[in-house]
């Protein structure tokens, strides 16, 4: 086994939401799902494939941020997992959609902060173990400890 990391590449900021799912057709779920969530939304939509190798299935209503969750799909390439590029709306909208499809398995992120993605390379394949917030505070000493109330 091999752990990497991998930066999800973002240069416009937009919201990413990663997670895992249990096949094509659930990622289908969430491309209606998302339609519901608001009209006119601008999202790209990708799923890694586990039953073929070397496959990403794609979706969405914008074809900069559809090339976009393409370019990491194919960086990660760790099956099951779907990556979701959303502009001009916010995660919290398209989590409520997402969460509402049956067999997503996995949310990690919803964020527009950059993100790095921890990969497991091994004989078999390569799976998705978890993501790194570039915001995350790093230690005590460098944290801020705020009163939320």
């Amino acid at each position: 086994m091999r752990f990497q990391t991998v930066k999800i590449e973002n240069p416009s900021g937009s919201n990413i939401i990663i997670g895992e799912v249990h096949n094509l057709k659930t990622v289908q779920e969430i491309h209606q799902q998302l339609l519901q969530v608001r009209p006119g939304i601008q999202f790209g939509l990708t799923y890694i494939e586990a039953a073929r190798p070397n496959v990403v299935k794609y979706s969405g209503t914008d074809e900069a941020l559809v090339h976009l969750a393409r370019i990491n799909a194919c960086k990660i390439g760790a099956s099951s997992v779907f990556i979701l590029f959303l502009d001009n709306d916010f995660p919290i909208h398209a989590m409520e959609a997402i969460k509402g499809v049956p067999n997503v398995s996995e949310i990690y992120c919803a964020t527009p902060n950059p993100v790095e993605v921890i990969v497991n390379q091994s004989e078999k394949g390569r799976s998705l173990m978890g993501l790194v917030d570039d915001y995350s505070s790093v230690g005590e000493k460098t944290a801020a400890v705020e009163k939320i109330y």
